[in-house]
């Protein structure tokens, strides 16, 4: 004979358990999206929405770049990369007014198994001083 109530106790037994990992990866129709996807997105910082706007522009939905802002942002990166370029033209000048002995990049070349442009540079970085310049090849 069954017991009083035992079928009720199970259904509440079943109703009040976590839900199943299965049960977080039910596609949500609207978005092809899991439950868990979705979880994640709104449990994620604030300040960290890079992983979401990369799977907002690989899943095509970019709405939220207008043609301006695209502009906007090809400026800016152009900009940057002038401000690089004179940047480095302006070290190499500077390098370039370092003066470096023959014999200093011949005896680094040789001890250290590098070219001798190589030496060159690393004395040039390091004023012409061989020690500093030894120094800064054996830290690499």
């Amino acid at each position: 004979m069954p017991k009083k109530g035992g079928k009720k106790q199970q259904q509440q037994a079943a109703q009040s358990r976590p839900p199943a990992e299965a049960d977080l990866e039910e596609i949500d129709d609207d978005d092809h999206t899991t439950q868990q996807e979705q979880q994640e997105e709104e449990e994620a910082p604030k300040h960290d929405k890079s992983k979401q706007d990369l799977a907002r522009v690989n899943a095509g939905d970019d709405q939220d770049m207008g043609s301006e802002s695209a502009s906007q942002a090809a400026a800016t990166q152009l900009k940057r990369n002038k401000q690089r370029a004179e940047e480095a033209a302006r070290r190499q000048k500077e390098l370039a007014s370092v003066k470096v002995k023959e014999e200093d990049i011949d005896l680094i070349a040789e001890q250290m198994e590098t070219t001798k442009k190589q030496a060159e540079q690393v004395l040039r970085e390091n004023k012409g001083s061989l020690k500093d310049a030894l120094k800064a090849l054996l830290v690499r």
